[in-house]
């Protein structure tokens, strides 16, 4: 009975682990905006979308990038650009992915003349789906 009970507490404990982080372990795998976010858009979008020269007029450089696509209605969709908690509703995800013109989109998909990596559209769907937090 004692290993059968000690065997429980175990299972539990490795349960409630998996669910938890350690405190710190997030800076492992950042997903801030900051952190996670905006190194993406540098390396993938600033090139075109810069103060000066943005396309479309969406200005992606730090400290323009998250106020300039959070709850921001898009130029070429009836969607937000990023709508917090909702990445099937966000028309960055749809333009990233290359969906954008089945949800009414136009243009081409981004970034132009690539694609972005599966772990950097991951990154950003699951900011989104976390509610696109700038932190």
């Amino acid at each position: 009975m004692r290993r059968y009970t000690r065997s429980i507490v175990v299972a539990a404990a490795l349960a409630f682990d998996a669910g938890h982080s350690a405190p710190g372990s997030e800076q492992a795998h950042p997903t801030g905006f900051a952190e996670r976010i905006q190194p993406i858009l540098d390396a993938n979008c600033v090139a075109c979308h810069q103060t000066g020269s943005a396309q479309q007029g969406l200005v992606l450089e730090a400290g323009l990038a998250y106020r300039n696509l959070v709850s921001q209605k898009s130029r070429e969709s009836n969607l937000e650009l990023v709508k917090p908690g909702v990445p099937e509703s966000s028309y960055l995800v749809h333009k990233l992915r290359g969906s954008h013109l089945a949800v009414h989109g136009s243009g081409a998909q981004m970034p132009l003349g690539s694609s972005l990596e599966a772990n950097d559209l991951q990154a950003i769907v699951e900011w989104i789906r976390l509610g696109a937090n700038n932190d």
